[in-house]
Order: C-alpha cells, then structure tokens, then sequence
C-alpha cells in the first residue's frame, strides 16, 4: 500500500529520484511455517477420513511449492538492481518481478494507504522520541532472555 501512496502523493517537482515498490517475495519456506506441517499433520489425525486425505494432499502440494530463502529473495534483489526506468514508481511486483496490480480488494484502499502512512509516521517519531528508552527496554529484554 505505502509505495503507490508514496508515488502518487508527492508532488513530481519535489520528488528526489528515490524510489519506491512493493514485493510479495512468494510462498518461502521459512521458520514462519515450522509448525505449519506438524499442526496439519495433527488436525489430519483427528479429522475425518475425508479431511484427512484432503488434509495430507494439501501438505505435499503446500511443502512443495514453497520457495528456497535464496529464492524468496530475488523479487527483492530484482527491484535493487534493475534500472529505474524499467520499473513503475509505486508498483507491487510478484516473483520474480513480474509487475501486477494488487489482487486484494484492499490493496488500492485510499483510506487504508492514508491511515498507514500516517500510523508508520507517528510510530518513527515516537520511537525517535522515545529512542533511549526503548533501547534500555530492549537491553532488558534481552537479558531476561539469556
């Protein structure tokens, strides 16, 4: 949401050649899903026979159409170093970097590009604010952790 904000809301004369896009970097195995198979593989086991095989053919397809990490990267890695002028200000681009409009009814939400931008901004200047506070904070945490 926040890129085609950003590019439609500043003025062309004030823009400063910096650029900005979104990237869905895909499905990527990572530790986001390290209990996704087990949580499945349980809910299989008490489901019925008919859940069960839809549940078991669902984890071969989900585990094996995610992406490496190195992979998952390269919509990343495309929009850092291909050409601006090859690129569109503000788009969204899917793996790997293939320009597309967002698929959600929400991604072109105005209202909610607005209230983010302003939510984003009011949490940089509290924590600018508030920096040597949150840096004890998180010392503290950390040390608890240990």
């Amino acid at each position: 949401l926040t890129p085609e904000y950003l590019s439609s809301s500043i003025p062309t004369s004030q823009r400063t050649g910096i650029t900005s896009y979104s990237a869905h970097p895909g499905l990527v195995q990572t530790n986001l899903f390290r209990d996704l198979e087990a949580k499945m593989i349980s809910d299989g086991e008490t489901a019925s026979w008919i859940e069960g095989v839809f549940s078991a053919i669902f984890r071969v397809v989900m585990t094996n159409s995610l992406m490496s990490t190195a992979d998952g990267a390269l919509t990343q890695l495309f929009l850092a170093s291909a050409p601006s002028e090859k690129l569109v200000n503000g788009g969204y681009y899917l793996p790997i970097g293939v320009l597309t409009d967002p698929s959600h009814p929400q991604g072109t939400n105005v209202t909610l590009q607005e209230q983010l931008w302003r939510e984003t901004d009011d949490a940089i200047a509290w924590a600018l604010k508030n920096e040597g506070e949150v840096e004890v904070e998180h010392e503290q945490q950390l040390a608890s952790a240990a």
